[in-house]
């Protein structure tokens, strides 16, 4: 166990990271080439260094139930670890893992490779092994003769209650920095002392109203099946699978998309393929008195900017809420054609304010039921459009990366919970999108039959899918 070292900061956590507080955050890098171990772990310790919050431990209040990082502010002693950096050697190369080169569809890269076990998995095991909070495993994987590539896949584990995506996206940023020897924006150090959530404060004091309608569905224009049972006593067993769509076919269907959309709000790559996926998925289902609640949980960094005491732009933590999208009938996938769905998300996107946060703050304190069990006919189905992060585009070549061959974010276990999960994790150099997923074999058919058709559709040959070409 290790103290923190004084002179101290305490910073409390919201409750947007209590929400995340049994689960880790994920992701990894397939990469070619040597990693070099060495130079990523000098890189590393200046960055936490620097950054002294990421070099704090977890701990829990218990008489309010709340979370909070302590920060040390003062010279560190040499014996306390401010981050974690294992390797390990795979007797296996990695094409006993994944086909190679990596098609269209292929199985995810196993967690475990790059989150070993002996790393904490929530907040309270942060805690109660005084781990520190930034965590990187290495893993190089032996060639398969003399002559053939060399591969490695790094690691990154933190915990979720903690940070979120973006938060991980500012910590990869600034290692890469110092890698290259550039500099960048270092987050001051926080004040000595105790220092309440402002998020908590101007939440549960403000009130916000919308300054644009969420999209709403009206019922008396959706036709459904009569007696059609919505009800499954069946297990679905879901596994995870990387799909990845080139970038010509992509762009070709954001083109056609917005050519025929007639929304007053700009339509974004991410409504296009939020639509895409729910339209692919659900647009042959025979339950059409069913709905389809889309759980997509949006970052607010951008909001609140008028409350000078917060200031959420390089804050790693956990900013996020959910959008306002309204449950989407079966019926009304069916017969809506893609631009008028993706009309639905670029509505929802757009009108994600203030208001929306209050009401999820709301939700998470009990004042406010969720929606999730209310209604048998709705099944939920989770988008996460993590692209805007930029983690998948973390360039390694200062650490002897050749390049990235694809990306990998762990989807909390969705496949045990019975969620279905799509996570856009991004774009390689190359511009192909790499979604990240967690479907039953019959969902993740669906999907692969689609791409290919949009392939034969914008006449780009299957094989020029492959990710030949890295980052």
């Amino acid at each position: 166990m290790f103290n923190v070292p004084e002179p101290t900061a305490l910073i409390e956590l919201s409750i947007f990271d209590a929400l995340s507080a049994s689960v880790t955050f994920g992701t990894a890098w397939l990469v070619e080439g040597d990693i070099d171990v060495q130079v990523l772990e000098q890189a590393l310790a200046r960055v936490v260094d620097k950054w002294r919050l990421f070099a704090g431990r977890l701990h829990k209040e218990l008489k309010n139930d709340a979370w909070f990082v302590k920060i040390p502010l003062g010279t560190l002693p040499a014996d306390y670890p401010t981050y974690s950096l294992t390797r390990s050697e795979s007797d296996r190369p990695l094409s006993s893992y994944l086909p190679l080169p990596l098609q269209t569809s292929s199985p995810i890269l196993e967690p475990n490779l790059y989150m070993p076990s002996f790393l904490p998995t929530s907040n309270e095991e942060y805690e109660r092994l005084s781990h520190p909070l930034a965590s990187f495993h290495v893993v190089t994987f032996p060639a398969e003769t003399t002559t053939s590539a060399r591969y490695g896949c790094i690691g990154l584990t933190l915990p979720h209650g903690f940070v979120d995506g973006v938060g991980a996206a500012y910590l990869c940023k600034g290692l890469v920095s110092e890698l290259e020897g550039t500099e960048w924006e270092v987050p001051p150090l926080p004040l000595r002392g105790l220092q309440r959530s402002s998020m908590h404060a101007i939440l549960q004091s403000e009130s916000f109203i919308r300054p644009i309608d969420p999209p709403q569905i009206e019922p008396d224009k959706v036709q459904t099946s009569k007696g059609m049972d919505t009800k499954t006593d069946a297990v679905t067993e879901r596994k995870g699978r990387i799909l990845i769509i080139s970038p010509n076919v992509f762009a070709l269907l954001v083109e056609e998309v917005r050519a025929q959309s007639s929304s007053p709000y700009h339509i974004s790559s991410g409504d296009v393929l939020s639509a895409w996926i729910i339209k692919m998925l659900y647009e042959d289902d025979p339950l059409t008195n069913k709905s389809v609640m889309i759980q997509s949980l949006a970052s607010f960094r951008h909001l609140f900017a008028s409350f000078p005491k917060v200031n959420l732009s390089h804050s790693p933590h956990n900013y996020l809420a959910l959008l306002p999208i309204p449950p989407l009938p079966v019926a009304l996938i069916r017969k809506a054609k893609l631009a008028e769905l993706t009309q639905i998300f670029a509505q929802a996107r757009n009108a994600f304010c203030e208001y929306d946060v209050s009401v999820f703050f709301k939700q998470l304190t009990g004042i406010l039921p969720f929606m999730e069990g209310e209604d048998e006919g709705v099944v939920p189905l989770v988008i996460s459009n993590a692209s805007n992060w930029r983690l998948i585009e973390i360039d390694w070549s200062k650490v002897g990366a050749i390049k990235t061959i694809c990306g990998y974010r762990m989807l909390h276990e969705y496949e045990k919970v019975g969620k279905d999960a799509v996570q856009m994790i991004g774009r390689l150099r190359n511009g192909s999108i790499v979604l990240d997923t967690i479907l039953s074999a019959e969902a993740i058919g669906k999907l692969e039959e689609r791409i290919v058709e949009l392939e034969e559709k914008y006449k780009v040959s299957p094989s020029k899918s492959r990710l030949d070409v890295g980052l």
